[in-house]
Formats: C-alpha cells, structure tokens, sequence
C-alpha cells in the first residue's frame, strides 16, 4: 500500500513538471545592407563582378574582423537580507558588437595603403570562432571580406 502511495505522489510530481512548448514562431523580416556610395563618390568602385577595362593587379585581399569578447561576473540579488544559500555567480561573455559596414571600412583603407582604387570579386561572409575550452563556452561571429584589388587604367 505504501508503494501505492508513493507510485501515486511521483506521478502526480511528474505531471506537474510540465516543459513550455512552442506552438508558433513569429514573422521576422530585416535588411541587410551593404552601402558603398561613400566609395564611389571618391572614385573607389567595390564590385561582386569581374571588371572587364584594363587595370593593374595590385593583390588578393581578405579582412577579418572579429569582436571582443570579456567574460562577466554577476551576482544575483538575494530577495532576504541573510541569505540561506552563498549567493548565486552567474558567469557569461559580454560580446562587443561588430558592423559590416565598419568591416568594408576596414577593406577599402587597406586597398588605398595599397594603391588601388578599386576591389572586385568582392565577397562578405560571416564568420563563427567557438571557443570550446572557455567557461562558459562561447560562440563569437565577425566578418571576412575578400577581394582583388586592383588599380584601374
């Protein structure tokens, strides 16, 4: 009959320990854009295509800029003025963030050190570095930009 009883209390803990479960993810639209006008008003052409005049090669190029990371220490707020229990420390990564446009900043400075006043092949991709062996693991995402630089005739 014990059993019985304790069968009972344990399915009933059990029912109550019900997990949220999603029934519907919302509608998300954002843009994502890449702006070079600053660039071609100073006669610098940024371009995904081939450039087809002529030009001198200058270099292959790739940029990749990554964010700070600094690992954070709080402490929770004790609701009692003597706490029970030592007071909770939750540790997490506080992540600088990183624009694109900063990233392309970055490319075309490095292109004028160069002496070329144009980048074609041009690519932007995002770019992930886990750091596994950190407390808490963290998962950092900057940017790599490529592209050939060259100098048009």
């Amino acid at each position: 009959m014990k059993n019985i009883f304790y069968f009972i209390v344990l399915v009933m803990l059990m029912g109550s320990c019900k997990v949220t479960e999603i029934t519907q993810i919302p509608k998300k639209e954002f843009f994502s854009v890449l702006d070079f006008r600053k660039y071609a008003e100073k006669g610098f052409l940024i371009t995904t295509e081939k450039y087809n005049g002529e030009y001198e090669s200058i270099g292959i190029i790739s940029y990749v800029m990554m964010p700070e990371a600094v690992r954070q220490r709080y402490i929770t707020n004790s609701k009692s003025e003597k706490p029970i229990r030592p007071t909770p420390i939750i540790i997490n990564w506080k992540i600088e963030d990183v624009y694109i446009q900063d990233a392309i900043e970055g490319i075309y400075n490095q292109c004028l050190k160069m002496g070329a006043d144009a980048l074609v092949n041009f690519n932007a991709e995002s770019k992930s570095e886990e750091y596994l062996y950190t407390n808490p693991p963290v998962n950092i995402i900057g940017y790599r930009l490529t592209g050939f630089a060259i100098k048009r005739k």
